[in-house]
């Protein structure tokens, strides 16, 4: 089975402005980044899934995709 990683929301808000902006890309600026991590959070999401994700457990974490039987 294959897995995104992640990472928890509280480290990405834990981290500087400047080591934030090394982890994740925002269309805006950083501020903006941490106020859209603090709406996921209050909906309850723990994780951002790195990349894209289309299987996430509700706490945002990915939950897994099939593997193909060229990856076994």
């Amino acid at each position: 089975m294959k897995m995104h990683p992640h990472f928890e929301i509280d480290y990405l808000l834990g981290r500087s402005d400047c080591q934030l902006a090394e982890i994740i890309t925002s269309p805006t600026d950083m501020q903006q980044a941490r106020r859209e991590l603090g709406e996921l959070q209050d909906k309850g999401q723990q994780y951002l899934v790195v990349g894209d994700c289309d299987n996430t457990n509700p706490d945002g974490s990915c939950a897994g995709h099939p593997s193909t039987a060229e990856e076994v």
